[in-house]
């Protein structure tokens, strides 16, 4: 048992240690800086959009007008700065570890008494902490601009934070899976593709529940569960529903063969993921672990 309690305290330490390193790393490449000044620039533009919108160019219009508009530059926003997490996601991950076996520094490492487990484990951890560490940060402070500038928030900020933070978590993971077998620039561009053919297919399943097409929301469907990214980002939109927005895109849907009027706006989410989906997200997390953590095993360094 003490032989076994020890082990379980080996692999946890040395895991910790490792995103400690993973995240020294990622600050000694400037990224952090860069994200910080990005994310700086940003908010400074978006207050000033903001203040413009509620104080000069929309006088005199009624406020629940003005939430509609600001609601919609939030979605816009959001959308944006998922792209952002994703790129951010995809190219921390690429050269995690692909880089480090061309460089000869994972050889070092791994001819150690070292499970390769904890390497795995330990590089998602930083990269995971470093990116919920940012969206949080950057998430509370738009939205506390969009406060402060419009006196409008959505309806669920927390929640919107947090589907945001899971997109960048899930890129991320796929990304680290595929570094294990690829290169840095292959690695990346693969798995930001397929972000955007999932946020594609997202769009065509949208379109699919407009017109009541069947195979169109059976494609979309499947993407979702293949690749969660976009199941996620519906979560975002549900989270910033405006409930004005939502009549007034209702009142110009489209009627299905059942009378229902069905919402045409592919930004806007009519419900939010459901409890089961949420767990086979971070069961999809746990599964490209898993895998990642084959392939390394597999791999010759």
């Amino acid at each position: 048992m003490t032989g076994a309690t020890g082990g379980v305290r080996f692999f946890v330490t040395t895991s910790l240690v490792i995103a400690r390193a993973t995240l020294l790393e990622t600050a000694r490449r400037k990224l952090i800086v860069a994200l910080s000044i990005i994310t700086f620039v940003v908010a400074l533009l978006s207050a000033w959009l903001f203040h413009h919108i509620t104080n000069n160019a929309l006088d005199g219009v009624p406020t629940e007008f003005v939430d509609i508009i600001v609601s919609q530059l939030l979605v816009f926003i959001a959308f944006a700065f998922s792209c952002v997490l994703a790129l951010t996601g995809a190219f921390m991950a690429a050269p995690a570890i692909g880089s480090e076996i061309e460089s000869g520094i994972a050889l070092a490492i791994v001819s150690r008494p070292i499970p390769r487990a904890t390497i795995i484990l330990g590089k998602w951890l930083g990269l995971a902490l470093l990116l919920l560490v940012y969206t949080i940060g950057a998430g509370v402070a738009e939205l506390a601009i969009l406060k402060w500038t419009t006196d409008y928030l959505p309806p669920d900020p927390s929640a919107l934070i947090m589907y945001l933070a899971a997109v960048g978590i899930v890129v991320m993971t796929l990304g680290l899976c595929l570094s294990t077998r690829m290169g840095t620039m292959a690695a990346g561009i693969i798995v930001i593709v397929v972000f955007f053919a999932s946020w594609m297919l997202g769009i065509a399943g949208g379109v699919g529940e407009a017109i009541h097409n069947d195979g169109l929301k059976t494609t979309a469907s499947v993407a979702h569960v293949i690749f969660p990214s976009d199941g996620l980002w519906r979560g975002a939109l549900y989270a910033m529903n405006n409930p004005d927005v939502t009549f007034i895109s209702g009142a110009a849907g489209i009627p299905g063969p059942d009378g229902q009027i069905t919402d045409p706006n592919p930004f806007l989410a009519s419900a939010p993921p459901d409890g089961s989906y949420v767990v086979w997200c971070g069961a999809w997390v746990l599964l490209i672990l898993g895998l990642t953590l084959f392939s390394f095993r597999r791999r010759e360094i």
